[in-house]
């Protein structure tokens, strides 16, 4: 997405500077066509040919008829030394100041909008005049047409989702994949029939689970499996004496079984012994084993069919550990509930939780995934953190003492991806290279060695 004007909404003295046209923007992308079943597109308005369409005007709050560039603060003798952007969610703007107008000097990082106001120091040295916050280009993390304000708007993740690539799902002894032809593919343990083949023999090398071409997404748990078609069904095979394929008690099956008849499943994770799963309303539903309260419907009893969690319609992000539960909400903000006995919630407590609970109140955080009994997570800045059990160093804080609280790992803010395996961790940097850390008995950090590592490490050597 190109550059656009932005308006700061600020009491004050304002000098405005002209910007080079940056063009027009594009046409809505094919995802957007999609999703709202666009057969003849027609043009965008752009009242002030600036190049940014009045839906996204409205969006930044800038003004439909006014073609002037980014408003420049006077900075004055005794001013405020923070500026409160009231920012957008998805919107990305640069911090800028200059002594002249004639130039402009980044002050500090880029910054994402979260939806709420951010305070942002201003230049205090006496070396510039003028301060402003240009936009930036908007990111497409996973690559799927829709930009971080789109993903928004849309209250959707801009989360990697396997588009383009092979997606790969791992439970406790088997593996599953997708490939870019949606075709599905599965190895490993099948005692419970969780590769789908109709059988509950083993396979030591990937085979083909039917003929289809359109699935979506997949997840596996212990030894159950559960997997999203492009139409937006539902599909369970494997274990399900806890009920957690959903479609009732007891009664395993080797080949996938369509759960209920709607067609409105966005998202679905799969932990030990349970599931959870979003609906495209926004809505949470959960089911299988529930000693801990991890299904989150205020209980402790099992459930065999999805039940609903509550009345909130804004979840955006699920994910399931081995019997504990977190979300994201579409402002930003984490939930969780289940088991707590290593403070894997985060709540500062070792106290379980039946109903889902806020943890602390920023609204930052944009992916988290839980382990056996440790959650790791990222926010919007890049940066890592991580709590819970750390007796294997999976926490990566240098320590091996538990943490019952969100603890920061290390200073950087370029983690891209992370994931959370039993006892041990591994996250993606932007600059593609991978790191792991915790429980190496059996060499499974890949880094050669057979040792545990309690810090952060990149794959291919010792710590």
């Amino acid at each position: 997405m190109n550059a656009f004007p932005f308006a700061l909404l600020l009491l004050g003295t304002f000098a405005f500077t002209a910007v080079a046209q940056q063009g027009p923007f594009p046409s809505p992308s094919p995802v957007w066509k999609s999703h709202y079943n666009i057969l003849v597109e027609q043009p965008l308005s752009d009242a002030d040919a600036d190049g940014v369409p009045e839906w996204e005007e409205g969006a930044f709050g800038t003004s439909p008829l006014d073609p002037l560039s980014v408003p420049a603060l006077i900075l004055q003798p005794g001013a405020p030394p923070t500026l409160s952007w009231p920012s957008v969610k998805g919107a990305r703007v640069q911090p800028e100041s200059s002594a002249t107008l004639a130039s402009w000097q980044a002050h500090g990082p880029p910054l994402t909008g979260n939806g709420t106001s951010i305070n942002i120091p201003l230049p205090t040295d006496g070396s510039a005049r003028y301060f402003r916050l240009r936009s930036m280009p908007l990111l497409d993390a996973d690559g799927d047409g829709l930009n971080t304000l789109e993903e928004a708007l849309l209250g959707t993740s801009d989360a990697p989702e396997g588009s383009g690539s092979v997606t790969v799902a791992a439970g406790s002894e088997h593996t599953l994949a997708l490939k870019t032809d949606g075709s599905l593919w599965a190895w490993g343990k099948n005692r419970s029939g969780q590769l789908g083949d109709g059988t509950t023999v083993n396979k030591s090398s990937p085979i083909r689970i039917g003929s289809d071409n359109n699935w979506k997404a997949v997840t596996a748990g212990r030894s159950h499996t559960l997997a999203l078609k492009t139409d937006g069904s539902l599909w369970a095979w494997g274990g399900n004496n806890a009920g957690q394929l959903g479609d009732g008690p007891g009664i395993n099956k080797t080949s996938p079984v369509r759960i209920g008849s709607t067609s409105d499943w966005k998202a679905v994770t799969a932990g030990d012994l349970h599931t959870l799963a979003l609906k495209t309303d926004g809505s949470l539903w959960s089911w299988g084993y529930n000693f801990y309260g991890h299904l989150g419907d205020g209980t402790t009893s099992p459930r065999t069919s999805p039940v609903r969690i509550g009345s909130a319609i804004d979840w955006n992000q699920v994910t399931a550990g081995s019997d504990y539960s977190f979300a994201l909400k579409t402002d930003g903000s984490l939930w969780a509930w289940g088991c707590n006995e290593f403070g894997q919630l985060g709540d500062g407590t070792t106290r379980a939780r039946i109903s889902p609970i806020r943890i602390g109140s920023t609204t930052d955080w944009k992916e988290v995934t839980a382990g056996s009994d440790h959650s790791v997570a990222l926010k919007l800045d890049g940066s890592l953190w991580a709590w819970g059990n750390n007796f294997e160093g999976q926490l990566g804080d240098g320590t091996t003492g538990p943490k019952y609280s969100p603890v920061r790992i290390d200073p950087a803010t370029d983690w891209k991806e992370v994931t959370a395996g039993y006892f041990h961790t591994f996250a993606l940097k932007t600059d593609g290279s991978l790191w792991a850390w915790g429980s190496n008995g059996y060499g499974q950090l890949g880094d050669g060695w057979t040792i545990q590592i309690p810090g952060g490490n990149s794959w291919g050597g010792p710590p």
